[in-house]
């Protein structure tokens, strides 16, 4: 499997899969509610915005492609957390208009991840997801190892971060390096669990490149 650096021109693509792959997810359905349907749009249009915005700022963005088709993405940000462009600023503005207290839905999550993240640097891992006729062929792993690599090998980079809604994820990312880091109620039905997995320290990473 090759792993390439996302493409503007590759993102209704990229994000059209990732919509598949969300739109029945616990998080997606707590900012948008209704039926997977109904909320499908808006969730690619979610992560168009956020692909958009993070290959525009030269952020952490991977895709894996079989016979021409994206199969699987990922994409964070590094440590410099550059602000937004205007335009995708402006895009998100609008995004956040089109349902009834969605931002309020948004900053709230933000809150909760903000709650118990690294106070060091980090790279923070936004969304990673895999076609649905792809799925469990390690491709996911695969992203999310290349991801962890790039945070290792930044020497700002304390190791990456991210948060999910999926408890059945939580013992996936333990088995890639994750550590639990804190748990948070996004409300009656809709729980958060945040995980970091450390930058192996330059001593391990050297001795493992050795081969020792």
């Amino acid at each position: 499997m090759k792993i390439e650096p996302g493409m503007a021109q590759h993102v209704p693509e990229a994000a059209g899969m990732l919509a598949d792959a969300f739109v029945s997810d616990p998080n997606t359905a707590y900012f948008f509610g209704g039926t997977p349907a109904q909320r499908h749009p808006l969730v690619r249009e979610l992560f168009e915005i956020l692909m958009s915005a993070r290959i525009a700022l030269s952020m952490p963005v991977f895709f894996i492609k079989l016979d021409d088709r994206i199969v699987g993405a990922i994409m964070g940000q590094d440590t410099t957390r550059p602000d937004w462009l205007p335009e995708h600023a402006g895009r998100w503005s609008r995004f956040e208009a089109k349902q009834e207290g969605l931002a309020q839905r948004f900053n709230r999550q933000d809150e909760a991840v903000n709650r118990f993240k690294p106070q060091r640097p980090h790279y923070y891992l936004g969304v990673v997801g895999t076609h649905l006729a792809y799925q469990r062929k390690g491709i996911g792993s695969a992203l999310i190892q290349h991801f962890c690599a790039a945070a290792d090998t930044d020497k700002a980079s304390s190791g990456t971060y991210l948060e999910t809604t999926n408890p059945l994820n939580v013992t996936y990312y333990q088995r890639l390096g994750f550590e639990p880091a804190g748990e948070a109620e996004l409300d009656e039905v809709t729980k958060l669990w945040t995980l970091f997995r450390p930058t192996p320290s330059r001593t391990e990473s050297s001795r493992h490149a050795d081969g020792k």
